[in-house]
């Protein structure tokens, strides 16, 4: 999950929240990582620039899906999250990419959209990390 913890500029510490539409039989856990995709939220993995976090958890039907809230993400904001792997080696500064839930990032440094500023731990599997999208 990734969880807000500040913005890094003189303007307001509050993210942006905006409503946007979801995709049809799309599970969208609280704090994951979204895209656009056709017009709707799609989940951010891999190498995939998420636009913003989702506020609330949402199981969207194949039709009559809902809008929902999310964050909208700019390069000043921090977030916290875990490692999905031994990412032992990475150091801070190495950009990561996401994990296939949406909710973690990994230790593969290639192409990666999350930089990490700064690892709580060693940066093993499960441990948290603060970091930026960019």
């Amino acid at each position: 999950m990734f969880e807000f913890r500040k913005t890094n500029h003189g303007g307001s510490n509050v993210p942006v929240i905006k409503e946007y539409p979801t995709s049809a039989s799309v599970v969208y856990p609280l704090g994951a990582a979204v895209a656009f995709s056709s017009g709707a939220l799609v989940l951010a993995t891999g190498t995939t620039k998420p636009i913003g976090i989702t506020m609330k958890a949402y199981t969207a039907p194949a039709s009559g899906m809902l809008n929902i809230p999310i964050m909208l993400l700019d390069q000043t904001q921090e977030y916290k999250t875990t490692f999905a792997a031994d990412a032992s080696a990475n150091t801070e500064g190495t950009m990561v990419t996401l994990h296939t839930d949406a909710l973690q990032v990994t230790a593969t440094a290639t192409s990666g959209v999350f930089r990490i500023l700064k690892k709580l731990g060693t940066g093993a599997s499960g441990t948290s990390v603060i970091g930026r999208f960019e």
